[in-house]
């Protein structure tokens, strides 16, 4: 833990961070194309709209917010390294 109580992320693992949700994102809209995509032979009652949007919109909430986590950690880190302006 630093200073303020909060959590340090080193530059790795903000950068693993941003390539999980960036993975993520490109599962969930692979998951949406799949979900739409035509099937052959006999489907059932057919997709269930509000459970393929839900986890949809619930899979692009949770890498959204890893992609934030992500970016803020790697920009308070390369913040901390440049000296301050005047020194």
């Amino acid at each position: 833990m630093c200073k303020g109580g909060g959590w340090k992320l080193s530059r790795s693992h903000s950068l693993f961070i941003i390539s999980i949700a960036c993975m993520m994102i490109l599962f969930s809209l692979f998951g949406l194309l799949d979900a739409y995509w035509p099937h052959v032979g006999p489907i059932g009652n057919g997709p269930n709209y509000k459970k393929i949007w839900f986890q949809f919109s619930l899979q692009m909430l949770s890498a959204i917010c890893f992609l934030v986590l992500g970016i803020h950690g790697y920009v308070k880190q390369r913040n901390e390294k440049k000296p301050p302006p005047g020194e």
